[in-house]
């Protein structure tokens, strides 16, 4: 039964993810590459990791509830999550929204001019250098890159929430 749960869980946060990255796109395209959109939307999935967790605690009722399975559902839901947003992100920079790539390199270069005294002059020149040779393409490769990139993420999130969650 808890399974389950969790498998709903992450297809809703997938599904949140996703609504919650439209709304941003249909205010404004240039918004969905902001860093405080990006980061918040870590928030959704922290949300229902937390609740697939806290079902597995009310059905363990009493007893002891070790960060394994706090783990497993944590990592589920953050896995389920993340391969939907991946794939909608992959389809809609690619097939729905093209423009979406010279948005991206638009803001880009205006992080790395915003942010060149932590990047460093140096590497800001370089990578500025490197975008306007090579452009921004999202191939399946990169896109499983940055999926397995986020991933590794979840699992530490998910280790965090499932050992903050313990019951003993």
């Amino acid at each position: 039964m808890n399974r389950q749960k969790t498998l709903v869980y992450g297809l809703i946060a997938g599904s949140a993810t996703i609504g919650y990255f439209l709304l941003f796109y249909f205010i404004q395209p240039r918004l969905f590459f902001h860093l405080s959109v990006q980061w918040a939307s870590l928030l959704i999935f922290i949300g229902f990791m937390v609740l697939a967790v806290r079902s597995g605690r009310r059905l363990a009722g009493e007893g002891q509830y070790p960060w394994q399975p706090g783990l497993r559902a944590a990592f589920t839901v953050y896995v389920l999550a993340a391969v939907s947003y991946h794939l909608f992100y992959f389809l809609l920079y690619n097939y729905g929204a093209p423009e979406l790539a010279s948005i991206q390199e638009e803001v880009l270069m205006e992080n790395l001019d915003r942010y060149k005294a932590v990047v460093g002059e140096r590497n800001a020149e370089n990578l500025r250098r490197d975008i306007r040779q090579s452009g921004i393409a999202l191939t399946p490769g990169t896109a499983l890159m940055a999926l397995a990139r986020s991933i590794i993420g979840g699992f530490v999130l998910s280790l965090v929430i499932g050992y903050l969650m313990r019951k003993e």
